[in-house]
Formats: C-alpha cells, structure tokens, sequence
C-alpha cells in the first residue's frame, strides 16, 4: 500500500476553500489553521495540487482513499476509492475532458 501526505495552510488573512477531488468536496480553512491530507492507495502515485487566489484544489489518483486530519484529530474519513481513468489520463485531465474544463 503506498501512503502520501500533504498539508496545506492558510497563510492568508481570509478564509481558504481548499477542494479535494475526485470527491467535489471543499471545507473552508480559516486563517492560520491547516489539514493534512493523507491518502492510501494500492497504486503509487502524487498528488496534483491547484492553488489559486482564495482556493486550493488537491486531486488524488486512482485507488485512493483519503483521510484529512485538523489538528490531530479526523476531520473527515473518505473510504471511496478513487475510480480508475483511461490510460495516461491523470484525476484532474479526466475530470476536466467530462466537465468541458480543458
């Protein structure tokens, strides 16, 4: 089982929308606090990691299960596995071709 880790945060003075995806979800993180997003997969691979003004945006790979965590504790468990996607196609150009974003 290959197991990554990464934590995002807000250096900001206003609240972050930090995204996850494949899942569409998004919690807002207010200023000085962080999540750390760990995921487990059978699959080794990377996050993909979109920041943009007031958004971050992490897309996990296939065979990902993820867990983000707030100050040590669980914040939200995500046992759905990511789905596979067509060969050579990462998370996020997958979803971008089905949703007319690329």
């Amino acid at each position: 089982m290959h197991r990554r880790a990464h934590t995002v945060t807000n250096t900001t003075e206003h609240d972050l929308m930090v995204c996850f995806e494949p899942w569409g979800s998004g919690y807002p993180l207010k200023p000085g606090e962080s999540f750390e997003f760990v995921v487990e997969s059978p699959e080794e691979g990377e996050f993909e990691i979109i920041e943009e003004p007031g958004v971050v945006t992490l897309f996990a790979w296939p065979g990902c299960t993820m867990t983000i965590y707030q100050n040590g504790e669980v914040f939200l468990d995500i046992p759905i596995r990511v789905p596979g996607t067509p060969n050579g196609m990462s998370t996020r150009s997958f979803l971008g071709m089905i949703l007319g974003r690329e």
